[in-house]
């Protein structure tokens, strides 16, 4: 399909279905490039991974990132870091689009680099803390493993955004935010809890 013969091309370009003619430079067939991986350990990941081999929606990451799963428990990794990491941010962006936030948690805890990961969770966290349920929060400590004090520095900042400074101080104790907390207690806690002689809450 590549080149010219005496009675023309052998065959087809391995276009994906939804792709009609034979363009130039278009999209390859995602089963197509599974073969020529197979066969040549050595072919680019990227075009394989790109959602314009299998489907017309170019923002639609899911299948590409279940297939790179894969592809790296099957030992190809020459993906560069960059190309994976966007990978991970684009297929989270859809799931947090989709509604499924905490599921885009789940994919950005794939991000090699530890601080980017942390970054990028920490993230959607704080996005999303208002909708953040007993079930959703019992997954993302107990499933994913999340540290508690990431989930309550995002409860902390929508405290602040809310006005609610003493569920703000006590996130952020919790998130072990010290001076942080201290500083919402002195200044914004204690002044109304001595006049109205709250001394057993403020001790608490």
């Amino acid at each position: 399909w590549e080149g010219e013969g005496a009675q023309g091309r052998y065959c087809s370009a391995p276009r994906p279905e939804y792709c009609s003619g034979e363009e130039e430079g278009g999209p390859l067939d995602l089963c197509y490039q599974l073969v020529r991986l197979y066969t040549d350990r050595s072919s680019g990941l990227e075009r394989l991974l790109s959602p314009a081999s299998h489907t017309a929606d170019q923002l639609d990451y899911r299948l590409a990132w279940f297939l790179h799963r894969v592809l790296t428990v099957l030992g190809y990794r020459h993906l560069a870091p960059h190309a994976r990491d966007r990978l991970h941010r684009d297929t989270a962006s859809q799931m947090e689009a989709l509604g499924l936030w905490h599921w885009a948690v789940f994919v950005l805890c794939h991000v090699e680099d530890a601080v980017r990961r942390r970054e990028a969770v920490e993230a959607v966290l704080e996005r999303n803390v208002a909708s953040l349920d007993s079930g959703r929060e019992e997954f993302l400590v107990s499933e994913l493993g999340l540290p508690v004090q990431w989930v309550a520095r995002a409860r902390a900042t929508l405290a602040r955004a809310e006005g609610r400074q003493q569920d703000r101080a006590e996130c952020l104790l919790q998130a072990e935010r010290w001076q942080e907390a201290h500083q919402v207690i002195v200044k914004e806690i204690a002044p109304d809890a001595i006049i109205g002689q709250e001394y057993d809450y403020l001790h608490r």
